[in-house]
């Protein structure tokens, strides 16, 4: 996200920027979970800024992790919808974590994949939810 807005501020400045194809971008693997969950969180955050400060209209895939996060409060309305939307979501979640444990073929990762996208993208959704209710970073 931070990228993404310093690209758009360079723009605004009428100042160049060029793709190479054979760039390489390195990223800093994280070690730690809550940091982890914090960078997760202003990328959502950030985002969420970017679009709502920069671009006309927005995709309806970008709203789905900010809907996933809403989805949680069905529980307090309407439990049986809760578990319909709920089993539906997490039957994505388990194929597509089967599916990237499979491919590095070390299905013991499965489990934790699993655990991980669950609660990656929920706070990703709260970043954007954040962002798109005015909290100050």
């Amino acid at each position: 996200g931070e990228e993404t807005l310093f690209l758009l501020k360079l723009k605004q400045h009428e100042r160049g920027f060029y793709y190479h194809p054979n760039l390489k971008v390195a990223h800093f693997r994280r070690t730690k979970i809550s940091i982890i969950l914090r960078s997760t969180f202003y990328a959502g955050f950030y985002r969420s800024r970017t679009m709502r400060l920069k671009l006309k209209g927005s995709h309806g895939m970008f709203w789905l992790p900010a809907i996933f996060v809403l989805l949680h409060g069905l529980f307090f309305l309407d439990d049986l919808v809760f578990l319909y939307f709920t089993r539906m979501y997490l039957s994505i979640i388990l194929f597509v974590s089967l599916s990237l444990a499979m491919r590095v073929k070390k299905i013991s990762l499965f489990p934790m994949i699993a655990f991980l996208h669950y609660f990656i993208v929920f706070i990703y959704g709260t970043g954007i939810l954040a962002e798109r209710l005015r909290w100050k970073k």
